[in-house]
């Protein structure tokens, strides 16, 4: 008679779920000894057959009893196959369950505290190592990693002297700007007076000597155009922009030029004379 598989209800691998198993027949077709091997010889087979009743997952069914048995039969009724379990025999498997889960939350907590005790220390290891980076001249993260202070874009040097008081004190950022403000602070860029103004007339050629604080750029027809704001270097300290496709130069660059007054304007409360026709002179 063929062998009929069943299906029963089980507890998986981490004890944490019902689950439903199947049955199957395992056969192994051991050779028999000699040159026939498994050959039938007047009726008789000269290999060995062995069988073994194992199983297989199927799904996992549920924490709770009542439903796990449910599912259990409408899987067997639904297939057409024995289920070899009872609901009052599920009573004990459940207590596992419960055991199982309640050592495996222990378990993972365990594990989870562990993994982060080494995290902070690795991490506390990390930023001394950082801090030593500071305190020989470098930027230790960033765009800017590894770079010495001095030779970072001025642009960034001015935005963490600015920024400085805005870093927790004690902070791998406060000490960054600490330094940098120790280390830099000539390279500050000047201020404009707001209303500051240069030239006495619109159209009038000017002699200035500025530094360029910021710089933006867009696209046109005639290729790009760069807008240059500088403020002067004297006592003035008037707020002065280039717009144009030639001139462009990095931001802290001093440049000593000729241009013509266009125009006085007000940009976000900062008065601005916006100069054309610039012939540098030096830089």
């Amino acid at each position: 008679m063929a062998y009929q598989p069943v299906v029963y209800i089980d507890i998986g691998a981490t004890g944490a779920f019902f689950t439903l198993r199947e049955t199957y027949e395992h056969i192994t077709d051991i050779r028999g000894e000699g040159a026939f091997g498994n050959a039938i010889i007047n009726g008789a087979y000269q290999g060995n057959i062995e069988k073994e009743i194992r199983s297989f997952h199927h799904f996992n069914l549920s924490q709770n009893p009542d439903e796990a048995f449910a599912r259990a039969q409408a899987y067997a009724d639904a297939n057409a196959i024995k289920l070899d379990s009872t609901r009052d025999g599920l009573a004990e498997s459940l207590r596992d369950i419960q055991r199982a889960n309640a050592e495996e939350i222990a378990r993972r907590e365990a594990h989870y505290t562990a993994l982060r005790e080494q995290w902070e220390a690795e991490c506390k290891l990390n930023e001394l190592r950082l801090f030593d980076v500071v305190a020989a001249g470098y930027f230790p993260i960033g765009n800017h990693s590894g770079t010495a202070f001095r030779d970072a874009p001025v642009s960034y040097i001015n935005w963490l002297i600015a920024a400085r008081e805005t870093f927790e004190v004690g902070s791998l950022l406060r000490a960054i700007a600490d330094a940098v403000t120790e280390d830099c602070s000539d390279l500050l860029l000047p201020v404009a007076d707001k209303h500051a103004i240069v030239g006495t007339e619109i159209g009038e050629r000017v002699e200035l000597t500025a530094t360029v604080v910021r710089i933006a750029s867009y696209g046109t027809d005639f290729g790009r155009k760069y807008i240059t704001t500088l403020v002067t270097n004297d006592d003035n300290r008037a707020c002065v922009v280039v717009k144009s496709t030639s001139f462009c130069r990095d931001v802290g660059t001093v440049v000593h030029f000729k241009a013509t007054v266009k125009e006085v304007s007000n940009y976000k409360g900062q008065t601005q004379t916006v100069v054309q026709r610039v012939k540098v002179i030096g830089e």
